[in-house]
């Protein structure tokens, strides 16, 4: 039987593409043409073929020509959808590289007053070319189905994930680089942010080599009365233990100290939200951040060695890589060498007592290196090229890439603690873990990645009255922050609606916060008392009352909560004679001496649960009739941290990136 004619209109209809001709003419983007492509595709049952076919078809003028082009130039052309789409992509849509990156990011903020499903929209259309910029990398699956263990399956995800992060750590890091520098660097392939480094720090060098002139005080030290010889020096080492100065009997000085307090360094959503405002201003970093600690392998001289370290930095050995300095690079690393040869070290000892001389920036800079460079190794040999390329002679350090680095990845680091592995089902069978699932497992780490990443962008983005509520539930996804921001929104706004007529005009700000229908009846039901001058008409006048007069009395508390009555202050307020002819009224419509609330929380009578102590000491919230836990107003700003962290981490975020 054929199609009913329904039937056929409808399918006639979706197939029917808007014409696309890649040039002025287009009201449609490339972007859309896809998605109306794919829409109809999956509508009507199309397979990869008949898509490409029915897409061809639409294709006009400029955009036909190049599909022509593309059939006769690529000899691995196929007719096949999922072959030409990227292709299409890459020619007719936005042309975004990393050197747009940082505007797109700018973009992805909440406007003032903007609802959150338009913030979501906009920053989603956002997010999609952020994520189209990050690349999946290849990865090797072993034939032997018998070396693709659980753990080996589980590792795999986390590569995923890894890769995915240090992408983005990538990305974001050309992004903040200064604007006439950044378009030099990507014009080489930098697939990896050491790739990135390692070119910018060449073309910096290069774009200021013409411009040299004599170094700030770092390095304009008189070097020749700093210990002419190595053997000046390694006497001075072996000596050493006349020069302690005042040690205050520290002996195990070479365990070297750490500035971290406590946790210091663990964050919680609100900070990590904050600091991830960084990647909106791209500001240089300034904020400290706790020193690591390197364990310190010694061999059977270990006092010797002990003693060599206090020698050496009382000698001055301290390199910090700022205006402290009173070193040259050059000169730790003769120092390092001199001292190496007399004390016997091997390549990994001298890295060891090497690392142990950094301070400040340079100590950063370090652990930078360990953390970004795959082929790193803890040796004096490798080390050694990379301290002279990067505290070697250098023009203006303020705009040292190898600074704007270390500053970038002290914030990037806290930053990535936040992504936590999701729990993965890995099959018993060792014949299910076949390739394609192994492929689908590493795929599925970058996604999730990228989805977390996605939510925490979306968080630091948002406005900063809200963001604060938000996150005091549980925003596992993306859609979850969206529905709570669009809860709290809501709410926030509620309060903000115009005044209505006087109809309307009972005291309503406690209407989300009603514990009991009951509070909420008795209010409307000695309403009539507060209203001002009603004229002799009971509650149904106007009031002369300008604004809330009706509430007067209220105190501490709630309009109509506290124990006085109203109908003393209601006169009071219309103290200019009006009232005269309703004196009797008003007379006999005294409010009750009472409070008649009862709490919720301690059940007690007299007092709303806004205002209970015992709920208060508790440090618990309210629940309102409809259920809703919610926070009297002037607590809500208890979601600070008790320590007060949180100032600290929005200037690391503000640090991340400029």
């Amino acid at each position: 039987m054929g199609e009913q004619p329904n039937q056929r209109r409808w399918n006639d209809q979706v197939s029917d593409l808007p014409a696309f001709y890649g040039n002025e003419k287009d009201t449609l983007s490339a972007e859309s043409i896809v998605l109306r492509t794919e829409a109809a595709a999956l509508a009507l049952g199309w397979d990869d073929e008949a898509t490409f076919n029915n897409f061809s078809l639409s294709l006009r003028a400029d955009a036909e020509k190049w599909l022509q082009m593309t059939k006769e130039i690529r000899e691995d052309f196929r007719p096949r959808w999922s072959f030409i789409k990227p292709y299409f992509r890459a020619t007719y849509g936005t042309k975004v590289d990393e050197s747009k990156v940082m505007q797109i990011f700018m973009e992805m903020k909440q406007k003032p007053n903007e609802n959150p499903n338009t913030y979501a929209i906009n920053f989603n259309e956002n997010w999609r070319i952020i994520r189209e910029q990050i690349k999946l990398r290849p990865i090797d699956v072993p034939e032997d189905p018998a070396a693709r263990t659980v753990v080996w399956c589980q590792n795999l995800y986390k590569k995923g994930t890894t890769d995915t992060l240090a992408d983005m750590q990538r990305l974001l890091f050309l992004a903040g680089m200064n604007k006439d520098l950044m378009p030099k660097v990507i014009q080489k392939d930098v697939p990896s942010f050491a790739a990135v480094l390692d070119q910018a720090t060449k073309v910096y060098d290069l774009m200021h080599k013409e411009k040299d002139h004599p170094h700030n005080g770092i390095h304009q030290i008189d070097q020749t009365g700093d210990m002419s010889t190595d053997a000046e020096f390694v006497n001075q080492i072996q000596q050493g233990s006349n020069y302690r100065g005042n040690n205050r009997g520290n002996g195990n000085g070479y365990r070297g100290r750490s500035s971290s307090r406590g946790n210091s360094n663990k964050l919680d959503l609100i900070q990590a939200t904050s600091l991830l405002n960084t990647v909106l201003k791209l500001v240089t970093a300034k904020v400290s951040t706790p020193r690591f600690i390197i364990n310190i392998q010694t061999e059977d001289n270990s006092f010797i060695f002990g003693q060599q370290l206090n020698n050496l930095n009382n000698l001055g050995h301290a390199f910090y890589g700022n205006e402290k300095d009173t070193l040259s690079a050059e000169s730790i690393v003769l120092r390092t060498e001199a001292a190496a040869l007399a004390l016997g070290w091997n390549d990994e000892a001298t890295f060891n007592n090497f690392s142990l001389s950094l301070r400040a920036a340079a100590e950063k800079w370090l652990q930078m290196t360990k953390e970004i460079r795959e082929d790193f190794r803890p040796q004096w040999s490798f080390i050694k090229p990379y301290f002279r390329a990067t505290y070697g002679t250098k023009v203006d350090e303020s705009k040292d890439p190898n600074n704007y680095a270390i500053n970038f990845n002290e914030n990037w680091r806290v930053i990535k603690e936040q992504f936590k592995l999701r729990p993965i089902d890995v099959p018993e069978d060792p014949a299910e873990r076949t390739v394609l699932w192994c492929q689908n497992l590493y795929k599925k780490g970058a996604t999730d990645n990228m989805a977390d990443m996605q939510r925490l962008l979306f968080l630091a983005g948002m406005d900063k009255n809200l963001m604060p509520k938000v996150i005091q539930k549980d925003v596992p996804t993306f859609a979850a922050v969206l529905d709570q921001a669009t809860r709290s929104y809501d709410l926030m706004h509620k309060d903000k609606d115009p005044p209505h007529n006087g109809i309307h005009q009972i005291d309503q700000t406690g209407l989300d916060d009603m514990s009991t229908d009951a509070e909420f009846v008795n209010q409307i039901q000695q309403g009539s008392n507060y209203r001002g001058n009603n004229r002799g008409n009971g509650y149904r006048g106007r009031s002369s009352s300008r604004g809330n007069s009706y509430r007067g009395g209220r105190g501490n508390s709630r309009g109509g909560y506290n124990n006085s009555g109203y109908s003393n202050n209601a006169n009071a307020n219309n103290g200019n004679g009006n009232n005269s002819g309703n004196s009797n009224n008003n007379q006999g419509q005294q409010a009750p001496a009472s409070n008649p609330f009862k709490c919720l929380f301690c059940q007690a009578i007299g007092h709303h649960q806004d205002d209970c102590r015992k709920r208060i000491k508790a440090n618990k919230p309210c629940v309102a009739s409809s259920g809703k836990i919610y926070w009297p107003k002037p607590k809500v700003s208890r979601v600070e941290d008790k320590d007060n962290e949180e100032p600290q981490m929005q200037s690391a975020v503000k640090d991340l990136f400029q």
